[in-house]
């Protein structure tokens, strides 16, 4: 990519030095590099008037005051469309039209009779329908404007003749499509214009698609820094989860040893309650109520059944665990 940018600016200069051998070539090759370089100037002028307007202090304000949801809000368009619209867009029209008077001189200078023709008449069909296009259009939107009078005397030309309208649009579609289609072809085939439609084009997507985005990310940095902050905490978190809930050989020996307590609270449970029970049938019953000996027993009995769902619980987990990673000592 750096070497690709290198022979980019040596060519620019070996264009601009030896401009007066053959000025049509080198404009053809100098014209799409103007067009990047005024696209990367009016990307400068953009991200200047993006700080100046306070772009960054307002994002970090944003972001202070809001958490997340300021995140989110500080993403913004910026000042991304001074580079596609206004006088930027002006200037990169121009390069363009002055790129095709280029081709054109470069076709007309190596081609033949035949071919000249072709071409002559190819665009004069197109700057006809280019011209009664723009008329269209300037009479739609109120820019030229008839009186009654003068649309009933052109209509007058028209009487008793039957005008399809739906035909007369398809006629004009087709003819246009194919000048269009004309023009490209003569040029694609002329290898002297050929390669100066790659480097135009090319040109036109690093202004219009390639500097906008690069601009936009840099103007974007604050929230998208921040997002990744925020994808990566979340990311270590669920990682962090993941590892403590996921299954290891030494979850074997704990829970062995768990099972061992579990197993031990148990007995203590039974143990507990067959002596209450027996209090209250062989006891004195004096301080206690048999009763309540009994309630005693119960309660023991609760807890050690609990115990007991753990002990299967646990020797169910041990059994998973040593059958895939083999019985631990």
């Amino acid at each position: 990519m750096i070497a690709k940018v290198k022979d980019l600016v040596s060519r620019t200069g070996e264009s601009i030095k030896g401009f007066g051998e053959d000025p049509i070539n080198n404009l053809g090759f100098l014209i799409p590099m103007a067009i990047c370089l005024t696209s990367i100037i009016s990307g400068i002028v953009a991200y200047i008037m993006f700080i100046v307007n306070g772009g960054y202090t307002s994002q970090i304000g944003n972001i202070k005051s809001n958490g997340l949801d300021g995140l989110s809000d500080s993403f913004t368009g910026g000042t991304i469309k001074m580079m596609t619209t206004g006088i930027t867009a002006k200037i990169l029209l121009g390069l363009v039209l002055a790129e095709l008077v280029v081709m054109l001189i470069n076709y007309f200078k190596n081609k033949g009779k035949g071919m000249r023709i072709t071409m002559i008449v190819d665009l004069a069909i197109v700057a006809i329908i280019v011209a009664l296009s723009t008329y269209i259009f300037w009479v739609a939107v109120g820019k030229i404007v008839y009186t009654d009078e003068q649309l009933y005397q052109f209509l007058s030309n028209f009487v008793g003749v039957t005008i399809n309208p739906k035909a007369i649009l398809i006629t004009y579609a087709v003819i246009a499509l194919a000048s269009i289609l004309t023009f490209v072809v003569l040029v694609l085939i002329t290898k002297e214009c050929r390669w100066m439609i790659g480097y135009t084009l090319l040109a036109l997507v690093f202004a219009n698609i390639v500097m906008p985005l690069v601009f936009l990310f840099i103007q974007n940095i604050i929230p998208i820094v921040g997002w990744v902050f925020v994808l990566v905490i979340c990311f270590l978190a669920v990682k962090f989860f993941i590892s403590i809930n996921s299954d290891h050989p030494e979850d074997i020996k704990w829970k062995k040893e768990e099972l061992a307590r579990a197993k031990e609270r148990s007995r203590d449970y039974k143990d507990s309650a067959e002596q209450n029970f027996k209090d209250a049938r062989d006891g004195l019953n004096i301080i206690f109520s048999a009763e309540e000996k009994r309630e005693w027993a119960r309660n023991d009995l609760k807890k050690a059944s609990y115990e007991d769902e753990e002990i299967r619980r646990l020797e169910e987990d041990i059994d998973r665990l040593e059958s895939k990673f083999g019985k631990q000592d």
